[in-house]
């Protein structure tokens, strides 16, 4: 069921309910008024002492409703749960396609499940385009690849999706200034340094 049918039997059972049990509704602030009204000391009235009520037990339309109800949260919390955003999915689809140079933006698009004209359209959206999340992706994994692993500069310009591993160095020149060699023994040089 759709969200709003869910809604709208609640509703409705509601009304239900409320209409058959109207009758009882209007009969008891007159039975309070007219036991208010008797005299004190005939043990009727406000002087009476109360007697607890019988628990009412749910009747099959307040189950009914109660079952539709907690659908419908159920649903509304399904409908609203995060998601993870475009950038996240981005990331995540992107990170396999890189080994062995598969990047491309019909390849992800197709990983995604959108047409290539909509990833574009959404990367437009957000400022930015296939190429530069590309860049900055391989740039973010380089970093973490150089600074964590001991992989070589080959290795790694692989998984990355480089054709060369010279292509891979002139990439992480232009992005930090450093050759990948000179940034792994800075990077050992710091973590020596903090240790020590």
């Amino acid at each position: 069921m759709r969200i709003k049918t869910l809604i709208e039997r609640c509703i409705e059972l509601d009304r239900t309910h409320r209409g058959r049990h109207q009758g009882a509704q209007h009969s008891k602030p007159r039975l309070r008024e007219a036991l208010s009204k008797s005299a004190p000391g005939t043990g009727v009235g406000n002087h009476a002492p109360r007697r607890s009520r019988p628990e009412r037990q749910p009747s099959a339309v307040q189950d009914q409703a109660r079952t539709i109800a907690m659908r419908a949260a159920r649903a509304l919390a399904y409908e609203f749960r995060p998601r993870p955003s475009f950038a996240r999915r981005i990331e995540s689809a992107l990170d396999p396609l890189l080994e062995g140079n598969q990047a491309s933006a019909n390849a992800l698009a197709s990983a995604l499940g959108i047409s290539r004209q909509t990833l574009h359209r959404r990367l437009r959206e957000q400022g930015t385009s296939f190429t530069e999340v590309l860049a900055a992706r391989r740039h973010q994994l380089a970093m973490r690849y150089l600074g964590r692993e001991g992989a070589s500069v080959k290795v790694i310009a692989w998984r990355l999706g480089f054709s060369s591993p010279e292509a891979f160095s002139r990439a992480f020149k232009r992005w930090t200034g450093r050759s990948p060699s000179q940034f792994r023994a800075e990077h050992r040089a710091s973590v020596a340094g903090s240790d020590a």
